[in-house]
């Protein structure tokens, strides 16, 4: 009961993040944005029906499509949001990480349809976790290369290098919560039995309320938190930077 909650509350600040995104995609004209509130949307609907105990969504026959299905959606926003946000205008591994995306989402959908249920789910149908791995490092790299290219730059406000840390860390959380999924399919079809299941349950639940935690600070926390992050930061040139500026950083423009 109390782990379904957390996860209501999980679902309901993750809604809010992506909220708080759209309006500032609108506000900006960001495209990139729209993809990322897009994907946390996605994930919010999947994660509705997990298999945990207590859940009434999760022993729907229908849930065993309601989970997988929006991952794999989510990751194609996902793509769509690293290669706007770090390569546009310049050469990226998109094409490879499409091909793959392609191809594990189609063994994750022939999986779907010779397994038995939420908690019986066949080994193939991990193809769509170990998308999640695949995407969520290429992000977490990405972001990483980002910030090193400005880490020294005395122009760029600390707040936006913070940014940058946080899109690191929730990319390394998701995939965390991708690998342990993968595990928790091969080895026990999706459920959760036993000291392991328990343990990669777990392990799935931390890594997503630190990836929900670091999501909202990236994008959606309050002012005075950027105005934390920037106490140490002595202005160059007394400006404020637009969120538009601070896409454009992430850009290296």
């Amino acid at each position: 009961m109390l782990i379904n909650l957390l996860l209501v509350v999980l679902i309901v600040v993750r809604l809010w993040t992506a909220g708080v995104l759209f309006i500032t995609a609108r506000q900006n004209k960001l495209t990139n944005l729209y993809w990322l509130a897009g994907g946390f949307v996605l994930f919010d609907f999947g994660a509705a029906f997990v298999s945990t105990a207590g859940n009434p969504l999760a022993s729907l026959p229908v849930s065993l499509w309601l989970v997988p299905v929006p991952i794999i959606l989510w990751q194609f926003t996902a793509i769509q949001f690293v290669q706007g946000t770090f390569y546009r205008g310049r050469p990226s591994p998109a094409p490879w990480m499409w091909g793959a995306a392609v191809v594990l989402s189609a063994v994750t959908l022939y999986g779907l349809t010779l397994s038995a249920s939420n908690y019986e789910q066949h080994p193939l149908v991990a193809g769509g976790s170990l998308l999640v791995c695949l995407v969520s490092g290429w992000q977490a790299w990405a972001g990483y290369q980002a910030w090193r290219r400005v880490a020294q730059e005395k122009t760029v406000e600390d707040w936006v290098k913070g940014r940058y840390l946080l899109v690191v860390g929730y990319g390394l959380l998701q995939l965390v919560d991708g690998f342990s999924a993968v595990i928790r399919i091969v080895v026990l079809g999706g459920g959760t039995a036993g000291a392991l299941g328990i343990v990669l349950a777990l392990s799935q639940l931390i890594a997503n309320l630190g990836v929900v935690v670091l999501s909202y600070l990236a994008w959606a926390a309050p002012a005075g938190y950027y105005t934390w992050l920037n106490r140490n930061y002595t202005p160059v040139e007394v400006k404020e930077l637009s969120e538009e500026e601070v896409m454009r950083h992430m850009l290296g423009g």
